[in-house]
């Protein structure tokens, strides 16, 4: 059996897979883009792929394909499908008959059975698929047939529950700060309270955008999404921007303005909680999701002592994995970890 866990995010598609014949595991991400593609391109950039889904058309995906996912709290597209595919195809062998996917959908449409079964038709159909693959310029094209044994679908965000289920007892909060969605989901002793759970258009794209809006308008001068992207990844020390003049004065103003504004990002995602009637003074929260490394500062004055995985971004998908295998009576990590010590061993 081959466990194939995927997270096609709005920003970036995770995915993750064991392999319980060998042991094995392997892990890929990559940026959710597409556009026209051709399996004859000699410059491809790093980390992109070429690929074709079912002798549909060719596309090339990831950072250097030009179409972003649509700013929609739905998941059902192409360019969700064609990324999720092309993870599993990444995943697995050329012959592959026994897949067990899961993939996430958000916490509020993962309760209506009508939504969630059509996604999951249409993201990954009940049929055996052939993709054709090409992950690097001068790499061959792959062609990889696989099909499903069982396909899921979890709520986006409860995956970190099963990565950490020590850290995660009891009455838990996890917001999932995502690129278009913020998905905050309570849980109690590992239950979603779909009462209490809620998603919201908060992600890093909105706060990206509105910041640049608001530098332009605070320095006089245009200030894009790259630019704020950019800044927004450096240290805490080091959030401001620089003018080619050296002029202090753009330095602090910037400075304070977007620590202003991360500042009123995170009180806003609280008001949200508090809205909700959230416990936030005695529960259990846990931050995850790629916006949440950009915010630790802000999160940690707001809410005060909060649990941040070591990967954010990346930790949903592996605990969709581990409770896949767990249901099977598989524990991925000790698996993993047995089979490293025993190469270990023979080297």
């Amino acid at each position: 059996m081959k466990y194939v866990a995927i997270d096609c995010g709005k920003y970036k598609t995770k995915a993750c897979a064991f392999d319980s014949e060998t042991g094995s595991y392997r892990r890929t991400t990559f940026r959710t883009r597409m556009s026209e593609g051709s399996f004859e391109d000699d410059m491809l950039e790093k980390g992109t792929i070429v690929v074709r889904v079912d002798g549909g058309d060719v596309y090339k995906v990831g950072p250097g394909a030009k179409n972003e996912a649509e700013l929609e709290t739905s998941k059902k597209s192409e360019i969700h499908r064609i990324c999720t595919m092309s993870a599993i195809a990444m995943m697995v062998e050329e012959n592959t008959k026994n897949v067990k996917a899961v993939i996430g959908i958000p916490y509020q449409l993962a309760q209506d059975p009508e939504k969630r079964l059509e996604y999951k038709d249409f993201i990954i159909p009940d049929k055996e698929h052939t993709v054709e693959i090409k992950t690097s310029s001068d790499g061959p094209v792959r062609k990889v047939t696989f099909s499903f044994s069982k396909r899921l679908v979890y709520p986006e965000s409860i995956g970190v529950l099963y990565e950490y289920p020590i850290e995660l007892g009891d009455i838990t909060g996890i917001i999932d700060i995502g690129n278009l969605n913020t998905n905050c989901t309570y849980c109690m002793n590992y239950q979603p309270q779909q009462e209490s759970s809620f998603t919201d258009e908060m992600g890093g794209k909105i706060l990206i955008s509105g910041l640049a809006q608001q530098l332009s308008s605070e320095l006089g001068a245009r200030v894009d999404d790259n630019l704020v992207a950019s800044t927004l990844l450096k240290d805490e020390s080091k959030r401001f921007l620089m003018s080619k003049n050296n002029d202090k004065t753009v330095e602090e103003r910037s400075r304070a303005v977007i620590n202003e504004y991360l500042m009123e990002h995170t009180l806003n995602i609280k008001r949200k909680l508090d809205a909700k009637h959230w416990p936030t003074s005695f529960m259990n929260i846990c931050m995850i999701g790629g916006t949440t490394k950009i915010l630790k500062p802000e999160i940690r004055n707001v809410f005060g002592d909060v649990f941040i995985p070591e990967e954010p971004e990346f930790v949903n998908v592996a605990g969709f994995l581990r409770k896949m295998c767990a249901d099977d009576n598989i524990d991925v990590k000790k698996e993993t970890v047995e089979k490293a010590d025993k190469k270990q061993k023979v080297s």
